[in-house]
């Protein structure tokens, strides 16, 4: 949830492929806030806790339609492969940025409808068009099932996670990371709401 008013998504200028980029209107997809005051595209996740179970929730598509790279947050178990996809029938190129992978920029031209990456290491990985400079997104690798990224209204759940006390981490590209202590009852669900300060009361905070 975002404590405050939400600032307004600036409008993003499309200068390039016009007749394919604008069929829709370019928003800033960083901070999304539903009318409730959900934060979408925030990444909850269960620290410390690993799975007998491999992570295998694919498979895995990152789609360029509209000049867009949709889903804009995503999860991908890592190993696993991601498939990207280019709908648009203009030229893309997929640059990745990461600490624990391999870095790379490829090109994606129209004839090139679908190609695949995979990420060994568990890290956020941003991607961005270097072709379209306004797309851009997020891969977070993971490497157990307790992960999930927040719907369009901040609601999220995180399945079979053991009874007990956990500590709940949440990241959001924007408003950064923090955690919460939750206990968890055996058999029941544990119902909780992770806040997240407006931007101006962190500003008057510093």
């Amino acid at each position: 949830m975002y404590d405050g008013e939400p600032p307004e998504r600036a409008k993003l200028l499309v200068i390039k492929d016009r007749d394919v980029c604008r069929v829709i209107e370019h928003r800033d997809p960083s901070l999304i806030v539903g009318e409730g005051g959900g934060i979408a595209n925030v990444v909850v996740s269960v620290d410390g806790l690993a799975s007998a179970d491999a992570y295998d929730a694919g498979p895995y598509v990152l789609d360029q339609r509209d000049c867009v790279y949709d889903p804009h947050v995503m999860l991908v178990a890592a190993g696993a492969p991601l498939d990207i996809l280019n709908s648009d029938g203009v030229l893309h190129n997929v640059h990745t940025f990461c600490e624990m992978n391999r870095a790379s920029n490829v090109a994606q031209p129209p004839a090139l409808k679908r190609m695949t990456m995979t990420f060994e290491r568990p890290e956020r990985v941003q991607l961005r068009c270097d072709v379209h400079g306004w797309m851009s997104a997020w891969v977070v690798v993971v490497d157990h099932p307790y992960h999930v990224v927040s719907g369009d209204d901040g609601a999220f759940v995180i399945e079979d996670v053991p009874a007990g006390d956990i500590t709940l981490r949440s990241w959001h590209e924007t408003l950064g990371e923090q955690t919460m202590r939750v206990s968890v009852p055996s058999g029941r669900e544990a119902v909780v709401e992770l806040g997240y300060p407006s931007r101006g009361a962190d500003e008057d905070a510093g």
